[in-house]
């Protein structure tokens, strides 16, 4: 085991750059260089599984601001669907109003209510 180390290896950052830096030493074993490729390795399986996450968040986060999209068109579709029933009810409040007024005023007698011809369950005032 002749093997040559460097004599002054300043912690940490010394060791860090010998494992992890970006240029090779001249002086490396060969378990500094196994240690070397298996980091390279890690980063890249790193690296893949950040960028693959970033996609799968961008996607979900797409998806989401669609969602917020569709509920927001539908939700202003439902209130004109409440304004137009609102105001078709008081129109039809006015319109009993303004037939209240316009009949004259009767007693309902036993003659005037009968039944109507389509169902035989319905009391109509004739």
């Amino acid at each position: 085991m002749d093997e040559k180390r460097p004599s002054k290896l300043s912690w940490p950052s010394g060791v860090f750059r010998r494992y992890f830096g970006d240029s090779e030493p001249e002086d490396a074993s060969r378990r500094t260089l196994e240690i070397r490729g298996m980091v390279r390795h890690q980063k890249k399986k790193h690296r893949k599984v950040f960028w693959c996450s970033i996609g799968v968040l961008t996607v979900a986060v797409a998806g989401l601001g669609a969602t917020l999209f569709v509920q927001a068109k539908r939700l202003e579709q439902q209130r004109g669907a409440a304004a137009d029933l609102f105001y078709a009810m008081k129109e039809m409040e006015l319109e009993v109003g303004r037939l209240q007024l316009a009949a004259p005023e009767r007693e309902e007698s036993p003659q005037h209510v009968g039944t109507c011809s389509r169902t035989p369950h319905t009391v109509c005032i004739i």
